[in-house]
């Protein structure tokens, strides 16, 4: 239940589906993709409206897989990696922020069975890069740095869901 204000009058419940991936033997997982958000107000059949928001959001999340199954069956042009990674960057930093590190850099894999030249395993590798952190790069004053991993719910929901829709850019048309 996510409280709207501090006065408790805005209650709602908020309902939101997701892909996960585990990256390492551990049991870490990653936020693949925010594939829909419902609010329910905290007035009137509550039980009822969030079961039938549930239901609907199964329904819908079904087309998913569809979705990356044609994401992995699409392969990039080593160029066409490269203007996904830009266009990435440009989502991770709005708004002409410093990028620290290069389109180079976030397409390259942490792991080798995401070297693959999809889609889906550029979309992959692009968001672990961007929201995991730990690339070496440049501070806006030239110093070196390494990048952060998103911790803002805020932020990771917003960058998730510009990667997935860059992502279906790449694959409509």
């Amino acid at each position: 239940m996510n409280d709207g204000d501090t006065s408790g009058t805005n209650l709602t419940y908020e309902l939101r589906a997701g892909l996960y991936r585990p990256v390492c033997t551990n049991g870490l997982m990653v936020q693949l993709g925010d594939f829909g958000l419902i609010h329910i107000a905290h007035r009137g059949n509550i039980v009822r409206n969030v079961v039938e928001a549930a239901l609907a959001m199964i329904r819908d999340f079904g087309r998913v897989g569809e979705v990356v199954q044609r994401m992995a069956s699409v392969n990039l042009t080593p160029a066409q990696r490269l203007e996904f990674a830009r266009r990435a960057l440009a989502v991770r930093y709005p708004h002409a922020q410093h990028q620290p590190v290069t389109p180079e850099q976030v397409v390259v894999p942490r792991r080798e069975a995401d070297a693959r030249f999809n889609v889906w395993a550029t979309y992959n590798v692009v968001q672990e890069n961007l929201t995991r952190g730990g690339l070496s790069g440049r501070a806006v004053t030239g110093r070196n740095t390494r990048t952060r991993t998103t911790e803002a719910i805020r932020q990771d929901v917003r960058i998730n869901n510009g990667l997935w829709q860059l992502a279906m850019s790449m694959i409509s048309g």
